[in-house]
């Protein structure tokens, strides 16, 4: 039984497509979580904000001892938000990074397998 040069094109070529196929999901992906991102820093930006305004209020009707209280709870939670943040924000990149890379990885393979199937038999020699 052998199989001609016309039936390996086709499978090379659904290969090629299904790899592409799996590299644009997993791009339409990584775009989705960039924007779920995105809307996740405004509202983190948002509640700084009121979380400010607050801030503001409380010192303004605070005697001198309570403002360095004030001071104080203010700086540690600024501290602990930002380091959650960064190893949040790490974690993520690092996820980010792969998926991307794995996703672009697919589409070239995938690319590079349709054009090997677009081959002409009269090249191959079969």
């Amino acid at each position: 039984m052998t199989i001609s040069w016309g039936t390996i094109k086709e499978y090379i070529n659904l290969v090629g497509l299904v790899l592409d196929f799996f590299g644009f999901i997993l791009l339409l992906r990584e775009w989705w979580v960039a924007f779920l991102t995105q809307q996740r820093e405004l509202e983190l930006y948002q509640r700084r904000f009121r979380q400010e305004d607050m801030d503001r209020l409380q010192r303004q009707n605070a005697n001198e001892i309570l403002r360095n209280h004030l001071d104080t709870i203010k700086n540690m939670r600024e501290r602990s938000e930002t380091e959650a943040e960064i190893q949040d924000i790490s974690t993520q990149l690092k996820n980010r990074r792969g998926l991307f890379q794995l996703s672009a990885f697919c589409i070239m393979v995938g690319f590079i397998l349709q054009i090997v199937a677009s081959i002409p038999s009269t090249l191959i020699g079969s």
